[in-house]
Parts: C-alpha cells; structure tokens; sequence
C-alpha cells in the first residue's frame, strides 16, 4: 500500500511543482486525473496510478509486488513526459 499512496502523492507533488497543476482539497481523484489528461498528461499512467491509489487508499485491497512495480512504471512515465514539457517549454 506504501508504495502505491507514495507514487500517487509524487505524482502530485511534482506536477504541481513543475507543471502548475495542483489538486485542490475539494477535488476528487477523479477529477484531478480528468484535469491532469486536460494538461496533456499521458492517459494511460495516469489513469492506471489513479486505479491503483484508489483501490489501496479506500478499499481494503491489499497489493502485491507486481502492482507496486505498476505504480512506480507509471509514475516514471509521468514524471518522464513531465520533464520533456518542462525542457521544451
């Protein structure tokens, strides 16, 4: 579960650092990956780290090491394309 709520709160942190795009305490995870996907950020890491955050942050899922890895894969592909946007910008 560590492992996952961490990626998912990276994934926030340096998009709002690098990218301006910060989610708001009102706004569901939801609605942050639809805002995130607005911005450009590539659909498929983001949705599947939302997935994976919300099943450990409010079900009683419990995860194994492959989705671990899951995680982290899309949270380097996140902060992959951030980087590019931010070096082209």
């Amino acid at each position: 579960k560590d492992v996952i709520v961490q990626c998912y709160r990276q994934m926030s942190l340096a998009l709002e650092k690098e990218q301006g795009l910060e989610r708001e305490n009102s706004m569901t995870t939801g609605e942050f990956e639809k805002l995130l996907e607005a911005a450009g950020i590539p659909h498929e890491p983001i949705h599947q780290l939302t997935q994976l955050f919300e099943a450990v942050r409010y079900g009683n899922w419990q995860p194994n090491p492959i989705d671990n890895q899951k995680a982290i894969r899309c949270l380097e592909a996140i902060m992959l394309y951030s980087r590019d946007v931010k070096e082209a910008g």
